[in-house]
């Protein structure tokens, strides 16, 4: 029987599986986007993966589902398609039956927004972040909602009073750490729980005993597991320099092999994942238009895959239609994918799956969001802060409220503890057989002069990440050497062909990232003046253990001689200038 329903059946027993209230932020929505009448006809205006996340919920109501009549979006690709059940349609269809449109867009609410006041002014217009919420809404509504949801119900418990209203709060908060599979504070609450010897104290005792069986019974399990699987684990935005503050993953390094000097190939999250998948960089080999991986460009899971190994994908990266691809879900289904699910709830959905195909064999992708802005995780003490966008958030509030920007560096403190926690379990029940890469993706700069947020600088603040091997019979190894992380792929094919792992320092990484086209950023006076102009260009950057050349997409150069990453270098050796010229691809191929 697979582990997640012998634990559903435990929490069953002891009823702990009653969490019937939807998430604080879904009541919200369904409140804000409610018929004024029964003869209300709405639409909902855009038809991308908001909308997709807005119906989910809307569709629940049954008095605003009958009420939507069709979606709009001025996508000529997306008219005419169905989401989730309704027509795509442009602007133009919308007639005086309609009433109400509801802006289904975070990026572009603005624009949407004037465009129905000019064209539709009749209508009442809906737009879920003009509304209160209890938390200020500075992203989509959907991303972290668990989380949020978590940090909502633990401040009601603390400010309830009586005996009685306390108990019945803190049996709630339980109920949903465990329905998030967060064992961590789900058990510290039990304990809470018995220590106030609430009615039903001695049950959650036997409870915990049971739980704690079953994790031991699971962990056995996994250590029995003889395939060889491989797992690659991404910690989003996580750098380098933090691993050492993060005691159970900093232990793990020091027994396996600890890449010191890892940098990774782009500094946004797509861009980087596809090189490490792949191999190909992001300008040289035309990525910039793709959004998806396609496994048919992976040589590490074309290999695998000949052996019957199955792509198994939880949170992260939007992968191409494959007849091997397997994207799980918050309740282990395909159609419930998540990208911002709790780390806790994809660490226990891996790992009970894991336990669950012991003759089988897979490459597991699993990506966690906690330490990416705006580092929301399933446990804060003071408050959650949602800035926004970083540059633009610390630029404004450095000089008028630096205390802001403490504790909003503090929740990033918080977020790492709560992930490093979270590891723990993951760490101890990995099945001796495994091959295993926990890395990052891209870092961020957050305390680094004026070069804030992730995707605009090539600074090493930026692109420093961790990287931690494991494989059976491996030994404990420090690599100081360069690694450029496009080649993750092949150590782990390496590993998979050979048993085992050459550590070959590069003499060079690169990195490349596209121009900047958003108006709104390019415009910004919060933080655009502080910048050098040309981060807004397309750029690729080489760099040695010492060195580091950038080359800009309107052919200007820049040359540092490193650690100094803020005056470059004037007048350099051409010699050298001539090195790197050999080294890179000067063509970039969309100024062609």
């Amino acid at each position: 029987m697979h582990y997640d329903i012998k634990l559903a059946r435990l929490l069953k027993k002891y009823e702990l599986d009653t969490v019937t209230e939807s998430y604080y932020i879904d009541r919200f929505v369904v409140e804000v986007c409610q018929p004024q009448s029964p003869n209300d006809r709405m639409v909902i205006w855009g038809a991308g993966e908001h909308t997709d996340h807005l119906l989910k919920i809307l569709c629940k109501d049954v008095g605003i589902r009958n009420s939507i009549a069709f979606i709009v979006d001025n996508s000529e690709k997306l008219q005419n398609t169905n989401v989730k059940g309704f027509q795509v349609k442009p602007p133009s269809a919308i007639n005086d039956d309609i009433t109400t449109i509801v802006v289904s867009s975070y990026l572009y609410r603005e624009p949407i927004t004037d465009e129905i006041k000019k064209s539709y002014p009749r209508c009442r217009i809906v737009n879920i972040y003009d509304e209160k919420f209890q938390l200020p809404l500075k992203g989509p509504f959907y991303i972290h909602k668990q989380n949020t949801d978590l940090f909502m119900q633990r401040k009601i418990y603390e400010e309830a009073s009586g005996r009685k209203q306390r108990e019945a709060q803190l049996l709630t908060l339980i109920k949903k750490y465990l329905r998030v599979r967060d064992f961590v504070n789900g058990q510290r609450y039990i304990a809470e729980y018995v220590m106030q010897k609430y009615s039903d104290y001695a049950e959650l005792l036997s409870l915990q005993q049971e739980l704690n069986s079953l994790l031991t019974e699971l962990k056995e399990s996994l250590q029995r597991k003889t395939p060889q699987d491989l797992c690659i684990l991404i910690l989003d935005s996580m750098r380098a320099r933090d691993l050492e503050k993060m005691p159970n993953l900093n232990a793990f390094a020091s027994q396996h092999i600890n890449y010191r000097n890892a940098y990774s190939p782009s500094t946004y999250t797509i861009a980087s994942c596809l090189s490490m998948m792949t191999g190909k960089l992001l300008i040289d080999d035309h990525l910039m238009e793709e959004s998806e991986l396609d496994l048919t460009q992976s040589g590490l899971y074309g290999r695998v895959s000949q052996e019957g190994y199955r792509f198994y994908q939880y949170s992260g990266m939007h992968v191409k239609d494959h007849p091997h691809v397997n994207l799980i879900g918050t309740s282990g289904k395909k159609a419930d994918f998540d990208t911002f699910a709790p780390a806790s709830l994809l660490i226990w959905n891996f790992l009970t799956d894991l336990a669950s195909r012991q003759d089988s064999r897979g490459l597991y992708v699993l990506q966690l969001w906690e330490l990416h802005h705006p580092y929301v995780s399933g446990y804060h003490e003071k408050r959650i802060i949602l800035p926004g966008y970083l540059p633009k958030f610390i630029n404004k509030h450095k000089i008028q409220n630096p205390d802001l920007l403490t504790e909003a560096y503090d929740q990033y403190q918080e977020a790492m503890r709560y992930v490093d926690q979270q590891l723990q379990m993951f760490l101890e029940f990995l099945p001796p057989r495994m091959t295993a890469a926990i890395c990052s993706d891209h870092g961020f700069c957050q305390e680094d002069g004026d070069h804030y947020g992730a995707v605009l600088p090539w600074r090493d603040e930026n692109i420093h990440v961790p990287l931690i091997v494991r494989y059976p019979g491996d030994t404990p190894t420090v690599n100081p050497g360069l690694f450029g992380m496009k080649h993750l792929s092949e150590i782990l094919l390496e590993i998979y062909e050979t048993g085992a792992l050459r550590i070959q320092p590069h003499d060079f990484v690169e990195m490349q990232r596209g121009p900047i086209r958003s108006k709104t950023m390019r415009e910004d006076p919060l933080f655009s003046y502080q910048l050098n102009p040309n981060l807004f260009q397309g750029y690729k950057m080489i760099r040695s253990l010492t060195e580091k050349y950038v080359l800009y997409d309107n052919g200007q150069e820049e040359y540092y001689i490193l650690p100094n990453e803020d005056v470059p270098i004037t007048n350099p050796d051409p010699s050298i200038m001539d090195k790197y010229r050999q080294l890179i691809n000067r063509d970039f191929y969309y100024n062609l």
